[in-house]
């Protein structure tokens, strides 16, 4: 079951949020600020099937951004060999990104997480997304910030 929360504040920033999770497997968060989206996967999923919402709440997020808004996907978390039945998905979901305006997609995969890293591309190639992959979330955010 997803959970969305409205207008969440984070007391750090103060900005205002919206989220989409499956709990243990994901999260999505929108910052309405910045007009960005930010997914986080936390655990290995063994397939399309272990996160059935993923698809609802990646269009619940980009129906929450203005056209040209950027996306922070952060994989760091998410140990282990990728898990090839999720190209589906995967690429549905790079889909949903593309026809909802996103203007810039980072990734945050780590040091060591070169599979991934290969997984990502081949999926992105698969449905047209443009993507920049970073070892920390300082460097995508910093990226993502910069004026085009």
């Amino acid at each position: 079951m997803i959970t969305k929360i409205e207008n969440l504040k984070i007391a750090k920033r103060g900005e205002k949020m919206i989220k989409f999770e499956e709990k243990d497997k994901y999260e999505i968060v929108v910052d309405k600020d910045k007009n960005r989206i930010y997914m986080v996967f936390f655990s290995k999923t063994k397939g399309a099937s272990d996160i059935p919402n993923y698809l609802e709440a990646v269009q619940q997020a980009v129906n929450n951004t203005v056209t040209g808004y950027t996306l922070l996907a952060d994989i760091s978390l998410h140990r282990g060999m990728p898990d090839f039945s999720l190209t589906t998905i995967m690429k549905e979901s790079q889909k949903i990104y593309l026809n909802g305006g996103v203007s810039k997609t980072a990734i945050v995969r780590g040091k060591e997480l070169i599979l991934q890293r290969m997984f990502l591309q081949v999926v992105s190639k698969l449905s047209g997304m443009n993507l920049k992959s970073f070892e920390t979330r300082e460097e995508a955010e910093k990226w993502l910030d910069e004026k085009e």
